[in-house]
């Protein structure tokens, strides 16, 4: 870590006293993790994401050339899961340890760049902050992207002070590990590339650092094939979130992140249709406090490196999302970002004055994320396909048919459960890709649609041909899915009833209907 004690002694923490504070961080943050942590069912893009953890590594990539992510994560919660199996507490732990080192790795910075008040602050903060508690508790890579990017502005700083030849081996490994764990991690790289650029006046030194990450670049060159497929998906991936980036201008999705990054609705993104809001003086205190933090400490260089990163960052992916292809998700994309800023705010508290005042303040913000958090600890919404599975349980019978994206999570607690039924899905892709599926696509080709569910229908008679076990059908309100159950219903109408059907709320407002077909042959 760089040092700025020949020009701050009177600020740096004194070395004995950052294991403390860091271990006393990690224990908090633990804690708060921890919580409820197993107990919230598995929801669909938890269950996606152990989908492709199991799948074999040519598998992986080709199933990641419709998605929008690399394949590091998932190979790393393939091996988490090969050692601690597939419960929900199993596969969110290896979250959760990347957000506790996240929050110790933000205080160690703090504390050697900056000082130790300012350090106690930002592990508070970020141990605190219900989106970094949230996306502790979420099998997805949003956690380690964010411990990857702290470490790659650690070893940036530290080769700019120090020169040290292993910071700058470690930031190139660094900034490979992100492109290899999220594709926005490119703005984030591009952010400390340009910091670094800025910040650096000796040209030995700049050098060195543009022959490492050059060395990225070619390293990441045989991932650019599926990239530029990835690229061409984008649009359809992520549909889901183009009517709302166009509903809202720029600054309001700026505004959107800092709601994000401090008390907003939690979990954050979920809200985002509406606004993804705390309230607008907290907002702009927030905002108030990152701008005292810099003015106050504009001398340092590791202040102007670390805002940069921040401003360029956020500049790059509003701009790509604007001209190119949305991609600036608050609440989610911008995760990374999240320690940088609860950096920055917590420089802004240790320069309150007089010091009780910055310490109440901090005091005040920590307690009021725990009231936001607390309460909404077990997030009842991620149980919703939990409680739906497990209400048909008792009565299912020999085969399930997923309609819409239910595949994912059927699959995880049938496998769970160990439930004696045949899974299948309409349309027959939502099988192979249960993370994509493009509606708009598929109600261009009506001839395929047919044959998947002729195919279901011939699939269901001949399990069927044996007893009187029902049909259990999850069905989402997509256009398409009308056609499978209107042959089903004709198919078995004569020697069948609709005994059920129930409706659910999902996670993300998308009511999955249950329809169960039960033979009245004896």
């Amino acid at each position: 870590m760089p040092s700025a004690a020949n020009s701050h002694k009177h600020r740096i923490a004194p070395d004995r006293l950052i294991p403390a504070i860091l271990l006393a961080a990690s224990a908090v943050a633990l804690v708060l993790r921890a919580v409820s942590l197993g107990s919230k069912g598995i929801w669909m893009d938890e269950a996606y994401s152990i989908h492709l953890a199991r799948l074999p590594f040519a598998t992986l990539i080709e199933k990641l050339s419709l998605e929008s992510t690399p394949p590091l994560y998932n190979l790393l919660l393939g091996v988490w899961i090969d050692v601690f199996g597939t419960s929900a507490l199993a596969v969110r732990s290896l979250s959760t340890l990347f957000s506790v080192a996240g929050v110790a790795l933000i205080g160690l910075l703090a504390a050697r760049v900056f000082s130790f008040r300012t350090a106690a602050f930002a592990t508070a903060l970020l141990a605190s902050t219900p989106l970094h508690v949230y996306y502790a508790q979420e099998a997805r890579m949003y956690s380690l992207l964010a411990l990857l990017g702290t470490a790659l502005v650690c070893f940036a700083l530290d080769y700019q002070s120090r020169r040290a030849t292993r910071s700058l081996v470690g930031a190139a490994a660094v900034s490979l590990a992100m492109l290899f764990t999220h594709t926005v991690a490119i703005w984030l790289i591009a952010g400390v590339n340009v910091a670094f650029l800025v910040g650096c006046r000796e040209r030995p030194v700049l050098l060195r650092w543009i022959a490492a990450q050059a060395v990225v670049g070619v390293c990441y060159l045989p991932w650019l094939v599926v990239l530029l497929k990835q690229v061409g998906a984008q649009q359809l991936v992520l549909e889901w979130f183009v009517y709302i980036w166009e509903s809202k201008s720029i600054p309001a999705h700026v505004m959107d992140s800092v709601g994000g990054f401090t008390l907003g609705g939690y979990p954050n993104y979920f809200a985002i249709e509406d606004q993804l809001a705390a309230a607008d003086w907290v907002r702009g205190a927030a905002l108030l406090l990152v701008g005292w933090g810099v003015i106050r400490s504009r001398q340092l260089a590791a202040l102007r490196f670390t805002a940069t990163t921040l401003l360029v960052t956020v500049a790059l992916s509003l701009a790509y999302s604007q001209f190119l292809q949305p991609v600036h998700i608050p609440g989610r994309t911008d995760h990374a970002l999240l320690p940088l800023f609860a950096l920055l705010l917590a420089l802004g508290m240790d320069a309150v004055r007089p010091k009780a005042v910055g310490v109440l303040v901090a005091v005040g913000w920590v307690a009021a994320s725990l009231v936001i958090l607390l309460p909404d600890s077990d997030y009842a919404e991620k149980s919703v396909s939990r409680n739906y599975l497990a209400a048909i349980q008792p009565e299912a019978g020999d085969v399930i048919i997923t309609t819409g994206k239910t595949y994912a999570e059927t699959e995880y607690y049938v496998d769970a459960w160990q439930l004696p039924v045949t899974l299948l899905s309409f349309p027959r892709q939502a099988s192979e890709h249960p993370g994509y599926l493009n509606y708009d696509e598929l109600r261009g080709t009506p001839g395929l649609l047919d044959s998947d569910a002729d195919w279901i229908v011939q699939k269901c008679r001949r399990i069927l041909r044996a007893g009187n076990r029902a049909i259990v059908i999850l069905v989402r309100p997509y256009e398409v899915n009308s056609i499978v159950v209107s042959r089903l219903r004709r198919a078995f109408g004569p020697e069948a009833e609709v005994t059920q059907e129930r409706h659910w709320q999902s996670l993300l407002a998308h009511p999955v209907h249950l329809l169960a077909f039960e033979s009245t042959r004896r």
